[in-house]
């Protein structure tokens, strides 16, 4: 794990994105809070946590695809499991390492948008005395480490920085919004789908179910927990390949 931080901190690009991360999120969110008027109310907790998940959490998940692959673009890969044989081992660092990364970066951005909107904004939400500021400040870095585990997964499958972040993208902003058209069934796989149900659980709203208004809706730790279940399911599988293929 000192080795996989040492790697980060060492890295400039590791600083600027995460300062381009901030920046984004912040500006997201100040942006709305100036809009806001007392007639027409544009700012609110979950416009705060949406600049976060637009931008932010998107460019953390950029960072942790590259930790991965990085090291098979440059060829360091076969050193790297020289020096620690149990390839698990370093897989485990890399998430341990990032995903703690990004936990705090996420509980610290989250938690100036709050302080800055609230100073901003012509109708503030009290964010130190507010429920759903309470529960963003746990919530949003949990499941940001899960995404950790996520997009690691898909790094370690696909081996390549591009292919790795393309699949990602592609799933998260074409595949599952095109669900829903898909006659009959597309619904009902939208609803289990992960990147709705991190969605969701970001922004405190319960998953409406197959359908809206008719059938039960998904609680929030439900929606968690199925996006728990694929960001698992897809980092096994990731271990797996690396422990089979050849270094």
């Amino acid at each position: 794990m000192l080795s996989e931080w040492t790697k980060l901190r060492t890295t400039s690009s590791f600083w600027w994105t995460s300062a381009l991360a901030l920046v984004f999120s912040l500006g997201s969110t100040i942006l709305i809070a100036a809009l806001d008027n007392p007639d027409f109310p544009t700012y609110g907790g979950a416009m705060a946590v949406a600049g976060f998940s637009s931008f932010g959490l998107m460019t953390l998940i950029i960072q942790a695809i590259m930790v991965v692959t990085t090291e098979y673009r440059f060829k360091v890969n076969s050193t790297n499991f020289s020096l620690t044989p149990k390839r698990w081992q370093v897989a485990l660092a890399k998430l341990l390492v990032y995903g703690l990364y990004a936990a705090v970066f996420s509980f610290v951005t989250i938690l100036l948008c709050f302080a800055i909107g609230d100073l901003v904004a012509a109708n503030p939400i009290e964010w130190t005395d507010n429920p759903f500021v309470s529960r963003s400040l746990w919530a949003i870095p949990l499941a940001t480490f899960v995404a950790v585990m996520f997009a690691q997964g898909i790094g370690w499958i696909v081996r390549a920085t591009a292919g790795a972040i393309a699949l990602y993208l592609g799933w998260q902003l074409v595949l599952e919004p095109s669900l829903a058209l898909i006659p009959r069934i597309g619904r009902e796989i939208q609803t289990y789908a992960p990147f709705t149900n991190l969605t969701f659980f970001m922004q405190n709203f319960k998953n409406p179910g197959v359908e809206p208004g008719v059938s039960e809706p998904l609680s929030l730790w439900a929606s968690f927990g199925l996006f728990a279940v694929w960001a698992v399911v897809l980092y096994g599988i990731g271990l797996l390949l690396l422990e089979r293929r050849d270094a």
